[in-house]
């Protein structure tokens, strides 16, 4: 069975192939975005784990080959997801209602690693409205698996769960949809999912590598060295 969708309480809940379970805050809202942020913080600093955050990035439709387009009319973020731990925020931030400073600043931090598959791409339609991911982990060089070039899928099927590559990815069309109004449930389903399984493909690897997050003392002497080079960067700069 594939992974399903159903509301609860206000918020989306994912239930998925293998039948682990997570929350979705599906949004247009800086404020709610804000507290979204807020939770995944929290979530940092209540625990000894290194600070991952899984993330995708869905598109504007453009007509046209990209090459041929002038800066305006190229792609630009519809759709941005993240993951982290059992809460997974989609932003439907062509819509969004103000600029989320905070979003913003969350995408930069270098104290928190953006796990993204295939990043390249993510990257330049992210800087088309000035988004920089301060600390990106591409999945797809990590060399997780033989394939040179792994669907996320793929990955899935090597590092979480081998029902994974029973799945298929939707018809091009289907991604024609990230602009509307308002995304209907198979949309966020698929966009929360995207990002939930960069976060897990990496827990994954990590478990395999036997380089538990949570329990190793490195990571969070690491973690603490980056985040007071950050600190003295700033300071340097003002």
């Amino acid at each position: 069975m594939a992974s399903q969708i159903s509301m609860i309480g206000g918020e989306y809940k994912v239930r998925t192939i293998t039948g682990d379970e997570f929350d979705v805050i599906y949004t247009r809202s800086s404020t709610t975005v804000k507290g979204c942020l807020s939770r995944f913080r929290r979530m940092f600093e209540n625990s000894d784990d290194e600070w991952v955050a899984g993330l995708d990035v869905e598109y504007t439709t453009v007509l046209g080959r990209e090459k041929d387009l002038k800066d305006e009319e190229r792609k630009k973020p519809a759709v941005i997801q993240v993951c982290v731990h059992n809460v997974c925020l989609v932003y439907h931030i062509c819509h969004a209602d103000v600029e989320c400073q905070d979003f913003k600043n969350f995408l930069k931090d270098k104290t928190v690693k953006g796990v993204t598959v295939d990043f390249k791409n993510d990257k330049e339609v992210l800087g088309r409205i000035g988004l920089v991911v301060g600390q990106p982990f591409d999945l797809q060089k990590a060399s997780l698996v033989s394939s040179s070039l792994p669907s996320m899928l793929n990955l899935a099927a090597a590092m979480i769960d081998p029902s994974y590559a029973k799945l298929k990815k939707p018809h091009h069309e289907f991604h024609h949809a990230w602009e509307s109004k308002t995304l209907d449930e198979d949309h966020i389903l698929y966009a929360a999912m995207d990002a939930y399984l960069c976060f897990n493909i990496y827990k994954g690897w990590m478990k395999s590598n036997s380089q538990v997050c949570g329990s190793s003392k490195e990571v969070s002497a690491k973690r603490k060295r980056d985040k007071d080079e950050v600190e003295d960067v700033d300071e340097d700069s003002e």
